[in-house]
């Protein structure tokens, strides 16, 4: 079962210029299985799994949307005979609201949310949890 696309490719700009690291080739495909690869712009670097790193946070709006400056992580865990893939963003609430009118999307310092997918061995993929505060990739 697919479920609607996760933020990652869309929300993020992926400024480094290798990622993945030692991962084996299945935990490589079981985050392009989520991370959507049309969509990271191909060929394009992947962001480095299992560390934090620089990223901007596109939300909607009138065009371009709203960018946030976040940072993100992104992981991967094997999890039986498939994987757990594991996305995170962060940012400054204050650059949030900078971003919107009429009301406060987040209170205090820092916002963040977090997305996990279950990849079965066949790379398909669905959401099993999400959690956190409202994110500037979520705005419309």
């Amino acid at each position: 079962m697919r479920s609607v696309f996760v933020p990652l490719a869309v929300s993020t700009v992926l400024a480094l210029a290798c990622g993945g690291g030692g991962l084996s080739p299945e935990a490589l495909e079981a985050f392009r299985a989520v991370a959507q690869p049309s969509e990271l712009g191909t060929p394009g670097p992947l962001p480095p799994e299992g560390r934090d790193y620089d990223c901007v946070l596109h939300g909607g709006g009138p065009s371009p949307g709203i960018e946030v400056p976040g940072t993100c992580r992104w992981d991967v865990e094997a999890d039986g005979d498939g994987w757990v893939v594991t996305y995170s963003e962060t940012w400054h609430c204050a650059d949030f609201r900078a971003n919107v009118q009429g009301y406060s999307p987040c209170d205090g310092e820092a916002g963040s949310h977090t997305w996990r997918y279950r990849v079965d061995d066949r790379g398909r993929y669905e959401q099993v949890e999400a959690f956190g505060n409202f994110s500037p990739s979520m705005a419309q």
